[in-house]
Order: structure tokens, then sequence, then C-alpha cells
């Protein structure tokens, strides 16, 4: 249950984290947004979790909701990246191997 709780705080830590830091990047339009969005669906899901649990309902498949939100956003995200977006700021050069 500790390391649930663990998972679920670093994950939100994580995507606040990314939107602030990609907030006012251009290239990364919209993302700081839909990780705010992607937090908030989290928590909601877990939310009904709790109260689902509680009252003997669905509380599995809320779980699931906010593991696969998750999942859908981390995806995404390493798509894009693979792609070849980067993080660094403006004027830096990502690093290239053999330079």
């Amino acid at each position: 249950m500790i390391c649930d709780l663990i998972a679920f705080n670093s994950t939100l830590c994580v995507l606040f984290t990314f939107a602030w830091r990609v907030r006012h990047d251009q290239r990364w339009r919209g993302w700081p947004t839909g990780s705010v969005l992607t937090a908030v669906a989290m928590m909601v899901c877990l939310f009904l979790f709790g109260l689902l649990d509680h009252l003997h309902g669905p509380a599995g498949l809320m779980e699931k909701l906010a593991t696969a939100v998750r999942t859908l956003w981390s995806v995404v995200l390493v798509s894009r990246l693979v792609s070849g977006a980067s993080l660094a700021p403006d004027g830096d050069l990502p690093f290239v191997q053999g330079q």
C-alpha cells in the first residue's frame, strides 16, 4: 500500500514538473495542459477507486483507468522524443555521439 502511494505521488510530481518545465517552450505547445489534465484524471480515477472500493463497486476499473492514463501520456512522450523532439532549451545543441 505504501509503495502504491509513493508511485502515485511520484507520477504526479513528474507530470506537474514536466508541465512547469515546458510551459514557455513553443516546441512543446499543448503539453503543459495535457500533463496537468493527465494528473487530474489520475487523481479523479483514484478518488473514484477509493469511493467504489468502500461501496463494493468496480474499484479495480478505476485503478486500471488511472494507470492507463499515465501509460498513454508516457507512450506519447517517448514517441515524441524518439522522433527527434528535444527538451534542451532553445539554442542548446543536443549531444551527438561522435563529435
